[in-house]
């Protein structure tokens, strides 16, 4: 099994299995399994990120210790169940390059080396 990434504007495909969105404000009209909004930047954060000019090199070491670092839990079960079957985290973001997605991404990789994972 696998876990995908890829921006909740894309096109579902059965390939992506259970579909978790990690936004912090989905829209109403979104398509997704399951809401983790745990696994997003706080409002604080993402506010600061989106609208007050925070880099994303500054964004990373706090998205680091806000999430990845206090949320290590979810982050193991997300992989425990990406074990399972197809997982694909969904964001905003069309591309993953500045996009918590990747981050989440690459942490579950390091949570587990075997585990494929596909960042879009």
């Amino acid at each position: 099994m696998a876990l995908f990434t890829k921006s909740i504007q894309a096109t579902p495909s059965e390939q992506d299995g259970l579909r978790i969105c990690i936004m912090r404000r989905p829209g109403e009209n979104e398509d997704w399994d399951l809401w983790v909004p745990k696994l997003s930047p706080s409002h604080e954060l993402l506010n600061a990120y989106k609208y007050e000019g925070l880099t994303w090199q500054d964004f990373q070491p706090r998205f680091q210790k806000e999430v990845i670092e206090a949320q290590s839990d979810l982050l193991k079960l997300v992989v425990e169940i990406a074990q399972t079957r197809n997982v694909t985290l969904l964001c905003w973001e069309e591309t993953p390059d500045q996009c918590h997605r990747s981050l989440i991404a690459q942490e579950c990789q390091k949570l587990d080396p075997e585990l494929s994972v596909t960042i879009q």
